[in-house]
């Protein structure tokens, strides 16, 4: 019985230098892996601090660097007095809202703003005019405002006021405001 599970010298020996040979084949092995996978590992590395997708999601060549850069928009004018004047006008005196708002700024201003910049511009001159802040408590068309823009529009010139319809909202305000 001992004899039967007794194993060989030269066994042995060639046990031993099999396990040496597939240790010796597996490290080769992981080390060409290993090779294979240095050159994505520093792409990754520089993706990762430059926020770029994955080397198989990267853009062509001919492409943007990044998908996550912004073309810089074209610098535009501050936003004039009458700009100004106007955007509280139709928000508040005529009751617009932010779409009509955008397009009719076009119409007359002749270049396009977009909504976030309008209202932004409006919470602004709101505050400048002295017009209290719009929350729950405070409504955005108020008495207040459309007598703000009444003595505001002093500043402008006739052309510019009937231009942009002042004259009418006066008048349809003025009769709407009227006791019967």
């Amino acid at each position: 019985m001992y004899n039967s599970t007794k194993t060989t010298p030269a066994s042995g020996h060639h046990y031993h230098h099999q396990h040496q040979s597939d240790r010796s084949d597996r490290c080769r092995e992981i080390m060409s892996i290993d090779n294979l996978l240095t050159p994505q590992r520093s792409q990754l590395s520089v993706q990762t601090n430059r926020l770029q997708p994955a080397s198989s999601q990267l853009p062509s060549p001919s492409a943007p660097d990044s998908a996550f850069e912004r073309t810089p928009r074209e610098k535009r004018e501050p936003y004039s007095d009458q700009a100004q004047f106007y955007i509280i006008y139709v928000r508040v005196g005529k009751e617009k809202d932010w779409n009509q708002i955008e397009r009719s700024f076009e119409e007359v201003f002749g270049q396009h703003r977009a909504k976030d910049g309008l209202t932004a511009v409006y919470y602004r001159i709101r505050s400048k005019w002295g017009l209290p802040p719009v929350n729950k408590s405070s409504q955005e068309i108020s008495e207040e405002g459309k007598d703000m823009i009444r003595q505001r529009a002093h500043g402008f010139d006739h052309g510019f006021l009937k231009r942009v319809g002042y004259f009418e909202w006066c008048q349809s305000y003025q009769s709407s405001a009227a006791p019967r």
